[in-house]
């Protein structure tokens, strides 16, 4: 364990055909950041793409068409998803949220997610020792990265608009 109370680790789930879970070691309290979610992030298209498609197929519900997956997950309060599908694990060893909580039929999960920008995070941080914000620094390179290839289909113009468009101008979110 570390400065933490708590640490956690992947290993063979306890149920039967399980596959991996998260075990926690230590003690937690209620409403306790556990872990962070991994994956690639896409912005909510512009509120002028969403008004303007009209239902289209292009936009639904403010997220691009992209197939549903398990491992896709909203971010209501920044707005936008984080998909952990294609994502290659980072070193962090928090970055585990997309293995926690896929209870089986019946069980209720006993976390739940936060989303938040990473902007205020890194604001936040201002008070830290340098060398935890460093390390801050060395994760948030890698979790949550902008995800690549379509971002959402101008509905006026039907001219595909890639995610890499938005970098500049859209905070990176992340969830806990």
């Amino acid at each position: 364990q570390n400065m933490l109370s708590f640490s956690i680790k992947i290993e063979p789930s306890r149920l039967l055909n399980a596959g991996n879970g998260v075990i926690l070691s230590g003690q937690i309290t209620k409403h306790q950041l556990v872990s962070f979610y991994p994956g690639f992030y896409t912005p909510p298209p512009p509120l002028h793409a969403i008004i303007n498609a009209s239902g289209e197929t292009c936009i639904k519900g403010g997220e691009v068409i992209s197939g549903d997956s398990i491992y896709k997950i909203s971010c209501p309060t920044v707005g936008g998803s984080i998909d952990a599908t294609d994502y290659s694990r980072p070193s962090f060893p928090y970055a585990v949220g997309d293995i926690i909580n896929h209870p089986p039929k019946g069980v209720k999960p006993n976390v739940f997610p936060v989303d938040f920008a990473w902007a205020e995070v890194l604001q936040a941080s201002e008070s830290w020792r340098p060398e935890s914000r460093q390390r801050l620094h060395q994760y948030m390179k890698h979790m949550n990265q902008f995800a690549n290839g379509l971002w959402y289909i101008d509905p006026n113009t039907f001219e595909p608009i890639y995610v890499s468009a938005c970098q500049d101008k859209h905070p990176r979110a992340g969830i806990v």
